[in-house]
């Protein structure tokens, strides 16, 4: 147990000082299941205090967005949470981290699919509603868009990655972090209380988005999907109760 605490403190100071001065550099070849795990106290570790602010503050939910325990069963919360959630989280906000045409595409069509879903049309990005088609036309389009520039300015885009990933690598966590605001009911309260409100999401952001960069886009699926169970398990239960 000794080991885990001095290898995840090892690996804080490590994810610190590439927060200081993000380079993109060639991913490990693998994760151990130990490494997993030292990721999962750091994320623990950190976000305790600002969920334990989040009851203390009570900042209510947002009206406009039901609870997923009231919108599905059992199984189907353990799936969303655990498994399509966190691929489709890490694709939107992770993959374009390393510059691929492919990830330009996907991630620009749900980043821009999320955000016409959850502030134009106020619509939970994974529901099933009439505006539906619209809701994924467009982001197809921009996506497309995204994907023929790619194709056109491939060379100079792989270069520009490389002289700007600091500024990806700081706007994916906080774009991450700070979407998770439509949670709540938007007022001066929720304004005030914003980075400690979307901290927990933050700080995960900031640990995916390095386990990404250092060890590629399946472990950061992982290790979120992991990160996920908890509360999917307390989603799942209320659902039934």
């Amino acid at each position: 147990m000794s080991d885990i605490l001095i290898n995840s403190y090892r690996l804080a100071h490590k994810l610190y000082q590439f927060l200081l001065n993000p380079v993109l550099t060639k991913p490990k070849l693998q994760m151990k299941a130990q490494t997993l795990l030292c990721f999962l106290i750091i994320k623990f570790a950190l976000s305790f205090v600002f969920v334990m602010l989040l009851f203390i503050a009570k900042v209510p939910r947002s009206s406009s967005v039901k609870p997923m325990s009231e919108q599905y069963g059992f199984w189907t919360i353990i799936l969303l949470v655990t498994v399509l959630i966190p691929i489709l989280e890490e694709l939107m906000f992770r993959s374009f981290l390393r510059f691929n045409k492919y990830y330009v595409l996907v991630s620009s069509f749900l980043l821009t699919h999320l955000v016409l879903s959850k502030f134009y049309f106020k619509e939970g990005w994974l529901t099933i509603t009439p505006d539906l088609p619209t809701r994924l036309t467009i982001p197809l389009i921009v996506g497309l868009l995204g994907f023929a520039l790619a194709v056109k300015l491939k060379q100079r885009l792989n270069k520009a990655w490389s002289t700007y990933f600091p500024y990806l690598f700081y706007i994916s966590f906080l774009l991450f972090g700070l979407l998770h605001i439509t949670k709540f009911e938007i007022n001066a309260k929720t304004i005030i209380l914003a980075p400690f409100l979307t901290a927990p999401q933050v700080i995960g952001g900031i640990i995916y988005s390095y386990v990404r960069v250092q060890y590629g886009l399946i472990y950061s699926i992982k290790l979120h999907a992991i990160n996920n169970v908890v509360p999917a398990m307390v989603m799942a239960m209320t659902s039934i109760y």
